[in-house]
């Protein structure tokens, strides 16, 4: 029962109050009245009443000294006043200090008294509710973001996480894992995947529930979610292509979906998650929109030889030639033989792509020429679009449509009119690029004064002879970098005095350090 306390220093209010309102039946205890504040806060301490009905005006403690009372002793009471048409001054400042409401006592009748206390109390009630629901929504948050560390984590056993915290039935349930297949228009940076992802995340669970199923989801990457479902039902083998076709007709994205196998009890969620997760590789392989129920997990294969790697030689020769025709079948048959190899782990692919990314690399300073593809920012674009490739299809597309620029532009390069001086000069310095060139070692292989070459190879080329060396070097070092070779030997490779020195002109040409270079695209292929 919820307790009143009335304090009015006027014997009538207290008699009309107490006799003409039924306050037991309407879920109150009205407690005997006190006649000023004195009394009432006597009464609060002992009793706690919910609520507090009192007068402005009495003797010995006012209705604002009590209300102050109340609040600097905490008491549990929430305190509406009574007032007369005159205190409004007064009311204003009851509500400054902490009062809920104010009534006016000559005018409202006994039911209207019981209506807005009854009003007040729901109010109270759903406050209550809210704050309690609140704190549980909390404390799911804290422990969904536990279980999600642990499932990407490094930990195999599965501690300080309350299974009861989740709505999902531990007895028998199932991971469904969803991937973003392409990133939305606009959205290439963190907060707007985020978006997408929170978006995703609250569809998906409108969709689960239509099915009469019990559901978490999780945001396991910034394209991946992880939904564990009650499977006790019969129809959860559909799910993954129902949750694709209404993602797709809903906020139009695509996503590859898996069903992972059946287990029992919380601590046996990872492994079943690391089967759902597959999905990631498989799709690389299957393209978009890739649908599957998977019961054990898959060993993709992250350490044995492509075939297309010992196709490489073939596609420099014909590179070397600028044959279109030729570089382009030899790509397909590089990715045709990569296909036939079953379960290929995807980064395996992807390396050979970056392989390939090389050979253009190489096969350009042979030609001497600046390849836009692989400038300061290009190149690092180029190299990540390889990395971050989704699907085989995508890549092979990629790089055949690379193929077709460079030759383009090599062919309109090699058709320029340089001098037969600066053509020997360029010649020589790609067959000494792995030597300490200088430009009166150029000038004394062709023969030349070296204030006249170095006059004539700006001239002609928009740069000074050690810039284009330098240049040269440091697009051959990128390479052999993103080969994982170490920086000092890279530095002996290309003819540096020493390595430091080499880091700081790689610093000054990339705007990052070698060894950050190195490590950035070695971290993608372990």
């Amino acid at each position: 029962m919820t307790k009143v306390l009335i304090v009015d220093d006027e014997i009538l209010v207290h008699v009309g109050l107490s006799s003409a309102i039924d306050w037991n039946a309407h879920g109150f205890t009205l407690l005997a009245g006190a006649r000023d504040g004195l009394e009432a806060l006597d009464i609060a301490r002992r009793e706690r009443p919910e609520f507090i009905l009192t007068d402005i005006k009495m003797p010995r403690m006012n209705g604002l000294e009590l209300i102050k009372a109340v609040k600097d002793e905490k008491l549990p009471s929430h305190i509406l006043v009574l007032s007369c048409y005159d205190d409004f001054e007064t009311v204003k400042e009851a509500m400054k200090l902490g009062a809920i409401d104010y009534i006016h006592k000559l005018s409202m009748k006994p039911d209207d008294f019981l209506g807005v206390v009854k009003e007040m109390k729901e109010k109270l009630i759903s406050a209550e509710h809210e704050k309690e629901d609140g704190i549980n929504e909390h404390k799911h948050g804290e422990e969904k973001n536990k279980l999600t560390e642990w499932l990407i984590g490094d930990r195999t056993e599965i501690t300080g996480i309350e299974a009861d915290s989740f709505t999902v039935d531990w007895n028998s349930a199932a991971p469904i894992s969803i991937v973003l297949d392409t990133v939305p228009a606009g959205e290439y940076h963190a907060g707007s995947l985020n978006s997408t992802l929170n978006s995703l995340r609250i569809l998906c669970e409108q969709i689960i529930k239509t099915q009469n199923i019990q559901c978490e989801v999780f945001g396991i990457d910034t394209d991946e979610l992880l939904i564990i479902i009650s499977s006790d039902k019969n129809n959860t083998e559909r799910l993954p292509a129902i949750l694709k076709r209404e993602i797709l007709r809903n906020i139009n994205v695509s996503v590859s979906a898996a069903l992972g196998p059946v287990f029992s009890g919380i601590e046996n969620l990872k492994p079943a998650f690391l089967v759902s997760r597959d999905i990631r590789c498989l799709r690389f392989f299957k393209g978009p929109g890739c649908v599957c129920q998977l019961t054990e997990k898959l060993h993709f294969i992250k350490n044995a030889d492509t075939p297309g790697t010992m196709s490489l030689l073939p596609l420099i020769h014909e590179l070397e030639k600028l044959q279109e025709d030729s570089v382009l079948l030899l790509l397909r048959e590089i990715f045709r033989e990569v296909r036939t190899i079953e379960y290929l782990h995807p980064d395996k692919v992807r390396k050979l792509g970056l392989d390939i990314l090389g050979i253009f690399s190489l096969v350009s300073i042979k030609f001497g020429f600046e390849n836009s593809g692989f400038g300061q920012e290009s190149a690092g674009q180029l190299y990540q679009g390889v990395l971050a490739a989704g699907f085989i299809d995508g890549l092979e597309s990629m790089l055949a449509e690379y193929a077709r620029k460079f030759i383009s532009d090599v062919s309109g390069f090699t058709e320029k009119k340089y001098s037969h001086l600066v053509k020997q000069s360029i010649s020589y310095i790609h067959g000494h690029i792995n030597e300490n060139i200088t430009l009166n070692k150029a000038a004394k292989a062709v023969n030349a004064n070296p204030s006249y070459l170095s006059a004539l190879f700006s001239r002609e080329l928009g740069k000074s002879f050690v810039s284009y060396v330098t240049e040269l070097k440091i697009e051959a070092a990128k390479d052999l970098l993103a080969r994982n070779m170490l920086v000092y030997e890279v530095s002996d490779n290309l003819g540096f005095e020493d390595s430091n020195y080499f880091s700081k002109v790689f610093k000054k040409y990339t705007g990052v350090t070698a060894e950050s270079y190195r490590s950035h695209f070695i971290k993608h292929n372990k």
